[in-house]
């Protein structure tokens, strides 16, 4: 079995699914362009490269998780990039950045006679801490087979898409999709439920033994938005990935209502509280629109 891999990427999801690896007993050659994430990933065992193209020089099977397509293609073909490797034959893209540029980084590998597995994640940084990611692969079988071991240190559950490398990145976006538009659907109606005279605490225990229990009325409630414990996240994720799920819906002439709306509330959030806000600032704004706290009554 594999137990020497290159990743690059080691900042919030990619930082933890290192440190897995590393803890389940395999060399890690890491690249990011943060110094500090690198250092973070170095502290725990890794070895560091200056380059993509050094990993890909020395690593038969190289990972990535980064944030953007501009990103990925410039990891994938720049100057420095995996494409130019010595070494690597398997490229692992655990980012998420839409069928048609993940598919056409396949295409352009498979010219340099590396194969790429569509890997996307999800889960949250407490699942990559955790190992209870999800992921589902697409591409190549064989080199699909010969990740899925590794793949399978930091995640709880692997699904196949197929060998279409891109298709994965559907399945993602629809989680992306859902889980946005959720949120802004979850804070609208518990404001207004507040804003009637509802006690926070009791209605989100009532949503949660009802119909309407869901993972923000399961545990972004009771963990962040009662407490009043907001933190810092990156928004850009999120404006990119709903954008990305309204083209994917442009491509195959599905609507895109709700989550249309969801992209405008997002950027509204992003524009009020900073790009570094996490997801529970939805609820931020709408206590400014509504007047109101959404708090447990001991923090109130």
């Amino acid at each position: 079995m594999t137990t020497t891999i290159g990743f690059i990427g080691v900042g919030n999801m990619g930082g933890p699914m290192v440190r897995r690896l590393l803890g389940k007993g395999y060399e890690v050659l890491a690249y990011d362009t943060d110094p500090a994430a690198a250092e973070r990933v170095r502290a725990a065992g890794a070895r560091i490269a200056a380059s993509p193209r050094e990993v890909a020089d020395q690593m038969e099977i190289v990972f990535a998780c980064l944030p953007s397509t501009a990103i990925s293609n410039a990891v994938a073909f720049g100057a420095d990039g995996v494409s130019g490797g010595k070494a690597v034959k398997i490229y692992v893209e655990t980012s998420t950045i839409g069928r048609a540029p993940m598919a056409a980084i396949a295409q352009k590998l498979a010219a340099s006679g590396i194969a790429l597995v569509d890997a996307p994640i999800s889960g949250a940084v407490s699942g990559a801490e955790a190992g209870t990611l999800i992921s589902i692969l697409s591409g190549d079988h064989a080199a699909v087979a010969r990740v899925e071991p590794i793949i399978a240190e930091y995640t709880a559950k692997r699904l196949l898409a197929g060998p279409e490398a891109g298709m994965s990145q559907v399945y993602k976006l629809v989680n992306q999709g859902l889980i946005f538009s959720t949120v802004v659907v979850t804070v609208e109606a518990v404001a207004a439920g507040v804003k009637a005279g509802a006690d926070p605490d009791l209605l989100i225990e009532f949503l949660n033994g009802a119909l309407g229990r869901n993972f923000v009325t399961a545990q972004t409630f009771p963990n962040t938005i009662l407490p009043g414990k907001f933190g810092r996240g990156n928004l850009s994720i999120v404006l990119k990935d709903t954008d990305l799920f309204a083209e994917m819906c442009r491509e195959v002439g599905a609507p895109a209502l709700i989550s249309g709306v969801a992209r405008a509330f997002w950027s509204m959030v992003a524009g009020r509280f900073g790009k570094k806000a996490e997801l529970p600032a939805a609820a931020l704004l709408y206590e400014e629109w509504t007047g109101i706290e959404m708090r447990s009554r001991e923090q109130a």
